[in-house]
């Protein structure tokens, strides 16, 4: 039996420990969260084949994927496609055009691909896809990340601006029709972060692009200091600092996809005791044939929160006194 309320708990106890029995007064102290369904949700669609049955057969010794049961939405699609001359009414992933041998294509809600294709007859093809789903999971739950404590006295005090520079000037980025900040390659990424609340924080910025990879804008390693409350903080723009944006090779992930563009996001953590946001961290996704070296790399921060990992990871904000937000700016990064 096991019961929760806003500040008191009830459980059963099922194992005591042999040096002696649980007595009045003792404490106990959560080591794993159960934070609910986190996986990312998938519907796996195709003709039934031994392939098809080898990727289910993955999905269900995965900590960060789950096969969307009859009727329950999905946020991906995966597809086994065989060859085809041309693209008819009714094809799938007709982004793609014609096929020449039977390819994996995974795509996201709008209809895009989300990671590079898998062609069916490699070796290894199917470790291989999945490593760049689970890439594309833990992308999304560091991306969703957010405290939904009402009481936070960090929530909405924390700004962020993305500006880029113009000349020897840092101006406020440009936007397009639908009033979406827009950066073309080459372009050169600054951001400015200003304290608003009345507590001290600490920063740390992550860049999530287009080829799945979350990489560290800012601290510097070894130089973590605290923002204090009323000052604005400037990342990259001094010098050695410059942050120039470029397009991946292999991106977009459909050859003959539309020209060149993608929407990255900026995500800032502020909080108010030191924080490793190292376990975000990955490279991304691997490139068709194992070209580009793109395999992920991090702790599966997402398995710790399923409650299924390898390791006992504890999100990084764990000290019970520590408040926190986050604040996401994203743009669109096209080819000129």
């Amino acid at each position: 039996m096991c019961r929760v309320e806003a500040v008191a708990a009830e459980a059963a106890i099922v194992e005591e420990g042999a040096a002696r029995p649980i007595a009045p007064g003792d404490c106990a102290v959560e080591r794993i969260h159960d934070y609910g369904e986190m996986r990312l949700l998938v519907e796996l669609c195709g003709p039934e084949a031994p392939a098809v049955e080898a990727l289910r057969e993955a999905f269900r010794r995965s900590p960060l994927l789950r096969l969307a049961d009859p009727g329950e939405a999905a946020r991906v699609r995966v597809y086994l496609l065989y060859p085809r001359g041309s693209v008819e009414d009714g094809d799938a992933v007709p982004a793609l055009g014609a096929i020449g041998e039977a390819t994996w294509a995974a795509v996201g809600c709008d209809g895009e691909l989300i990671i590079p294709l898998c062609p069916a007859g490699e070796s290894g093809v199917i470790a291989h896809l999945m490593q760049n789903l689970e890439a594309r999971a833990r992308y999304d739950l560091a991306l969703r990340l957010h405290n939904v404590d009402p009481e936070s006295r960090l929530a909405g005090k924390i700004e962020l601006r993305l500006l880029r520079r113009r000349g020897v000037e840092w101006v406020a980025a440009e936007t397009d029709a639908a009033g979406d900040a827009v950066y073309y390659e080459g372009d050169h990424l600054a951001c400015e972060v200003r304290n608003g609340s009345d507590l001290p924080v600490y920063v740390s910025v992550l860049d999530f692009g287009l080829s799945g990879r979350v990489a560290p804008l800012y601290p510097v390693p070894g130089s973590h200091k605290e923002l204090v409350p009323g000052l604005t903080l400037r990342v990259g723009m001094d010098r050695g600092e410059e942050m120039e944006l470029f397009i991946p090779s292999g991106f977009p992930f459909a050859p003959a996809a539309r020209p060149a563009e993608g929407t990255e996001h900026v995500k800032l953590f502020a909080t108010t005791a030191e924080a490793d946001f190292a376990p975000l961290l990955q490279e991304g996704y691997r490139s068709a044939r194992g070209r580009a070296g793109l395999g992920p790399l991090g702790e599966l921060l997402a398995a710790a929160m399923t409650g299924s990992g390898r390791r006992e990871t504890r999100p990084p904000l764990h000290a019970p006194a520590a408040d926190w937000t986050t604040v996401v700016r994203s743009f669109l990064l096209r080819r000129k």
